[in-house]
């Protein structure tokens, strides 16, 4: 026996309330760049974290370079 709904839209609303409290990927993006829209063919520039050399310790430190770094990325899609 086939179902009919005499209300479709309300069930529609109800199961897209169910939906959206039931997501959990959209809550753990990270939205503090969602102004900073780009067109395509824009290239823009990712930072690359600094990397540090890790040495056994000997009584002593020393201090390392810090050398910031990024690469470029053509958004052509």
């Amino acid at each position: 026996m086939a179902n009919i709904f005499l209300t479709p839209s309300i069930i529609a609303k109800e199961a897209l309330i169910v939906l959206e409290n039931n997501l959990v990927f959209g809550g753990l993006v990270h939205r503090a760049y969602d102004t900073e829209y780009h067109k395509v063919d824009d290239t823009i520039r990712i930072r690359v974290p600094a990397t540090f050399e890790s040495k056994v310790w000997a009584g002593s430190w020393s201090a390392q370079d810090i050398s910031e770094k990024s690469v470029s990325v053509k958004l052509d899609t």
